[in-house]
């Protein structure tokens, strides 16, 4: 199969030996690829892969999760693009390949799955990283003023108490290419700041399921990129502020007035 150059390995598929890339010299795309069905060892033999999709690790695959960082440190130059999604436990071991994964320059798209007690200063973060997806994180610490430094970063999920703190603050330059936002069940957040001049090229916000949430920032009446917002799932008291009621508009909707989009569920 030499001439095969795009490659969809379906992430249900349960393959009863591992499937062998050796030979497939000239693909160029490969989606799909997971520790379960593949070796990672096999990945330095593509010689012209330019993007990897959806690649999956778990948290029993160390030994493959740090072949897997040294192919992409040291082989993977020709890698234009990568898009990884980590399972994870506290282990020691483990948290030390999540800073060295953080810091892989050919890593774009990141989402990690469970348990970290906290992330690597900012200056060991990739500034490759366009979108980053965090779940079950359980930061105790506010994550934005590490995230907001990425110069590159378009998309921030944080998701399922991948911050379990009170606050977040997003400081003033802060997230300068961010253009989409999701907070989902952070339930314990209860402020959210953000200063005037970050988040400038915000087009879209969700945020679901944040119940102990008082109230939207003021911050955000300064974003005129501001296009869609969303929320579901919120407090009766941070609806209310938002509503418009028997005419009269909540005590927080002037900061949400020019977007273009709202919807309140």
């Amino acid at each position: 199969m030499e001439w095969l150059r795009h490659l969809y390995i379906s992430y249900n598929s349960i393959l009863r030996y591992k499937f062998k890339l050796d030979g497939l010299s000239n693909l160029e795309t490969l989606e799909g690829f997971n520790t379960r069905n593949c070796d990672v060892n096999d990945l330095c033999k593509l010689i012209n892969l330019q993007q990897l999709e959806e690649a999956t690790f778990w948290k029993t695959d160390n030994q493959d999760f740090a072949a897997f960082i040294n192919y992409l440190n040291i082989s993977a130059s020709h890698l234009r693009q990568t898009s990884l999604s980590v399972n994870f436990s506290s282990e020691e071991g483990e948290l030390t390949l999540l800073k060295q994964l953080l810091g892989c320059h050919h890593l774009y798209n990141l989402t990690i799955n469970g348990f970290i007690p906290e992330l690597p200063e900012y200056q060991s973060l990739s500034p490759s990283l366009i979108k980053l997806k965090l779940f079950g994180c359980k930061l105790k610490e506010d994550p934005m003023p590490t995230l907001e430094r990425l110069p590159n970063l378009q998309l921030l999920d944080l998701n399922d108490n991948a911050f379990v703190g009170g606050k977040m603050v997003c400081s003033a330059n802060g997230f300068p290419q961010l253009k989409t936002l999701y907070l989902y069940r952070l339930h314990h957040l209860k402020e959210w700041e953000v200063e005037k001049g970050a988040m400038l090229n915000l087009s879209s916000l969700y945020i679901t399921c944040c119940k102990r949430l008082e109230m939207v920032p003021d911050g955000l009446r300064f974003i005129a990129t501001f296009q869609q917002f969303t929320t579901g799932d919120m407090s009766t008291k941070f609806n209310n502020k938002l509503l418009k009621v028997n005419g009269e508009e909540g005590e927080d909707f002037y900061k949400v007035r020019h977007v273009t989009t709202i919807s309140i569920r």
